[in-house]
């Protein structure tokens, strides 16, 4: 009682004084602002490469990167979180985990990539030549290198390390792209650069760590043995699997029963929602080691800190939908061109489905903390059995329909995967918190549809209005509660 009143005394400079001291609120301006960042170049140097490819070529570019993401899950077995929680709770400084973390992988990789030959040797839709096979393997170890080590350096909470390296790769990626004639951009070139580019950031993260002395060869903290290493991540890696197939696989079936172009469109729209995707999930990532210490440490809180979290991430989610989606047929007719303008649809539809698989998000990170992760790859796996079967029938009606069978897939999701991390919670969330968020995102998502058709100037008024409402409402909750984030 005694903080809600000094902070109401000194007002808006005493909450800012609170935030730019706390630990927490430092390491999620820094991703935030390096993941904002990156995402934007991102986007810039894509808008080149969509009108120098056209939708069919940029469908297939961004197929490639998909089943990068896919096959990295496998072969990462789930040790994201294990490194992260083993770093976060011991102040481990070792470079034994990061070593052991990649020899698993490595020998996962070795069969992966004879399955990746033999799939693509009988696939008939979106056939890669063997240089590209050999970029893809390639691609893959690189992204599980630049796993394992940003991995660990959140575990450390010095988020700057990994987010200064991520930005400088984002600036040389755009300025080859600027610098590459447009006549001369093929989807071969692109992915080759793009590899190397990924593999030459992995390496600058290690040496840099190590030349701070943040990989300790001889490091005094208590080592954990191979296969416990196996046995902690084995439930994470079956939650990561089933994930996949309700998050990434279902775009390999609009691959299969629509075509190249639709798998452009949809690349589209992913380029436009991640911003926003990383933006809530950076909170997760920056929050994530304080949580998990606070559970540990001090229970009074830790209901206080989830709470806050669930609100800043639906929150700011909300307003990032929005307004992307109330805008979407101007994003997708200023940035790409007339040839992209039928990706507007699916943008609009991917951005809400993105806040959706940040409420996942946040109640697996919960889980995690809460060290339930068998109970979570239960219910992941149904997930993805619902998911599959919802995706599959809606990728026949194209982006557009995949899009939407994404949200309601990820709705049913949330119902089942809240009702079980209510009943784990030591101290339950407020059902009145959750049922106002979930009132106030389905509205939004109605207005923004019946809005979408309607003049700029009453759309921009509308998107004004929504925006500042959500920004009080959260202004006035962290005042109330006192800055749960330590």
């Amino acid at each position: 009682m005694q903080n809600i009143e000094n902070i109401s005394s000194v007002g808006l400079r005493g909450v800012l004084g609170k935030l730019f001291k706390n630990k927490v609120f430092k390491n999620f301006s820094v991703l935030s602002a390096s993941n904002v960042l990156v995402q934007a170049l991102t986007i810039f140097s894509s808008i080149k490469i969509a009108r120098s490819l056209g939708p069919g070529d940029f469908g297939k570019y961004g197929y490639f990167i998909t089943l990068s993401g896919i096959y990295s899950v496998f072969a990462g077995f789930g040790l994201r979180t294990v490194i992260t929680r083993y770093v976060s709770a011991r102040n481990y400084n070792g470079i034994k985990l990061v070593r052991n973390v990649m020899l698993m992988r490595v020998l996962l990789l070795i069969p992966i990539s004879v399955i990746i030959f033999v799939l693509n040797a009988i696939s008939t839709e979106l056939v890669f030549d063997e240089l590209l096979v050999f970029v893809l393997i390639g691609y893959i170890f690189s992204l599980l290198a630049w796993d394992a080590l940003e991995a660990y350096v959140f575990g450390q909470q010095k988020m700057s390390f990994s987010s200064v390296v991520n930005l400088s790769s984002a600036v040389l990626w755009v300025l080859i792209v600027l610098l590459i004639p447009k006549a001369h951009i093929t989807v071969t070139l692109l992915l080759v650069i793009t590899f190397l580019l990924a593999l030459l950031k992995s390496a600058f993260l290690f040496f840099r760590l190590r030349t701070n002395s943040m990989l300790s060869v001889a490091a005094v903290n208590e080592e954990i043995s191979f296969m416990d290493l196996v046995k902690e991540a084995f439930p994470f890696f079956l939650l990561a699997v089933f994930t996949v197939f309700s998050t990434k696989v279902p775009y390999t079936f609009l691959a299969m029963n629509s075509t190249k172009e639709e798998v452009g469109f949809l690349n589209i729209a992913l380029r436009i929602a991640s911003p926003l995707q990383m933006l809530v999930l950076t909170m997760m990532s920056a929050v994530f080691p304080n949580i998990n210490k606070k559970f540990n440490e001090d229970r009074n809180s830790f209901i206080g800190s989830v709470s806050s979290l669930l609100v800043l991430v639906v929150g700011v989610g909300m307003v990032g939908a929005f307004v992307i989606s109330i805008f979407s047929n101007e994003i997708a007719l200023l940035i790409y061109g007339k040839q992209y303008l039928p990706a507007a649809d699916v943008i609009a539809s991917q951005v809400w489905y993105t806040l959706l698989y940040a409420i996942l998000c946040f109640i697996g990170t919960i889980f995690s903390v809460l060290h339930e992760q068998n109970l979570m790859a239960k219910l992941s796996f149904v997930n993805a059995v619902l998911c599959s079967v919802v995706l599959y029938i809606f990728s026949f009606q194209g982006a557009v329909g995949l899009s939407n069978g994404f949200i309601v897939a990820s709705v049913i999701g949330i119902i089942f995967h809240w009702y079980y991390l209510h009943l784990k919670m030591p101290v339950k969330i407020s059902i009145t918190l959750v049922s106002m968020l979930g009132i106030i995102m389905a509205l939004l998502y109605v207005v923004s549809i019946l809005f979408a058709d309607t003049s700029l100037l009453i759309r921009l008024l509308v998107a004004a209005a929504a925006s500042g409402i959500i920004g009080v409402v959260l202004y006035n909750y962290f005042i109330r509660n006192s800055l749960k984030f330590r």
